[in-house]
């Protein structure tokens, strides 16, 4: 290989590796993972180490960001997490809705609201692993909030499911992360 094509295949890998713009594209805001992992780097790294039909192994997985990569880079993708929030979100953003699923979920998003009442009994989600989850929420709101993620097994299939889990997971780091601005 030429010189001046490896120097400039290096600079582009370095400028992703260096690259410290915000996280956006596609289902990279679904939920913001702790120590998220860049687009750019991980796209970079894809296209310059694999070849379109390679199969990438993430041993952690964290957000899904390079599950997400590869498939749009035309890789196969395999990922593990000791993490089972790791897991639920690869798993939600590295496969792709179609717009029939899309108004799916956003049609079930409208319907809820008008199903919610907090005089209705609703099974109590907080099992062992979820003890102590609500300590801070008023019951009223712990209430409603419950009924909604019970509502989400109305969804005619678990990829609609992970699709709304994510949305509802994403609007309460929202939530107690204290934004202002509204989330679309």
């Amino acid at each position: 290989m030429p010189t001046a094509s490896i120097s400039s295949s290096r600079i582009s890998f370095l400028d992703a590796a260096r690259d410290q713009s915000p996280v956006k594209g596609f289902t990279h805001n679904l939920y913001k993972y702790p120590a998220r992992f860049s687009p750019v780097f991980a796209r970079s790294a894809i296209e310059h180490f694999t070849v379109p039909g390679d199969t990438i192994l993430d041993p952690f997985v964290g957000g899904g960001t390079t599950m997400v990569e590869a498939r749009l880079a035309g890789r196969h993708a395999f990922g593990s997490d000791i993490s089972s929030l790791a897991v639920f979100l690869s798993r939600t953003k590295a496969i792709p809705l179609s717009n029939a699923d899309l108004r799916v979920v956003g049609s079930w998003f409208q319907s809820v609201p008008n199903q919610l009442d907090i005089h209705r009994a609703v099974e109590n989600l907080r099992t062992a692993e979820f003890e102590g989850y609500g300590r801070n929420m008023r019951w009223r709101l712990r209430k409603l909030c419950e009924q909604f993620v019970a509502s989400v097994s109305d969804l005619p299939s678990h990829r609609h499911q992970r699709s709304a889990r994510s949305v509802l997971l994403r609007c309460g780091q929202w939530a107690l992360d204290c934004r202002k601005q509204v989330q679309s």
